[in-house]
């Protein structure tokens, strides 16, 4: 599946693109935008990304889009454009109101980053549940796991710091702190 990873913390988007590579996934992590074309073909410049220059809404399976981005635009300005071309996205921001407006744009789901990153590294949240979940072209068994794996996702940001996931966090840290150590070498 081709992934487009917008995330402008260098361990965090590491660590994502990492994760999520080592799952068979192709994953374009871009750092920070400079231009959002209108035109579909030309979607999106890139002021540091790891691969291409642009990249086409066409080429996208879906996205992970960060809040708070560097460079000109938002993450919701990059969601509206994004799902205004029928690419399925997830906001994952640390700042709920972020989330939300990323969802009141046309994010499909809208997750605070630590509850996203948890869930990414103890299996609970896949790009394939995420592309599932969008498309709602599923048979029903299928549409009602796939609607509880959603409800056990927003259920994990008020229960990520109890007890019940103290055993998945501690995994989610030690799966982050290389990243986060090298980033601060």
């Amino acid at each position: 599946m081709k992934i487009l990873l917008i995330e402008d913390s260098v361990s965090m988007g590491k660590a994502i693109k990492t994760l999520l590579e080592t799952q068979g996934h192709v994953v374009q992590w871009i750092i920070g935008l400079r231009s959002v074309s209108a035109d579909s073909s030309n979607a999106i410049g890139i002021d540091e990304a790891d691969q291409d220059d642009q990249v086409t809404p066409q080429s996208i399976d879906v996205a992970f889009v960060d809040g708070q981005l560097a460079g000109q635009f938002t993450g919701p300005q990059v969601v509206s454009f994004l799902a205004a071309n029928s690419v399925p996205c997830l906001g994952i921001s640390t700042q709920s109101d972020l989330n939300q407006e990323m969802v009141s744009l046309g994010a499909k789901l809208g997750l605070k980053k630590p509850v996203a990153f948890v869930a990414l590294v103890a299996g609970l949240l896949t790009p394939e549940l995420l592309l599932n979940i969008f498309a709602g072209k599923q048979k029903t068994r299928r549409k009602k796991t796939n609607a509880l794996k959603l409800q056990q996702l927003l259920a994990m940001e008020t229960k990520l710091l109890t007890a019940e996931f103290e055993t998945i966090r501690k995994q989610a840290d030690e799966y982050y702190r290389p990243f986060l150590m090298e980033e601060f070498k």
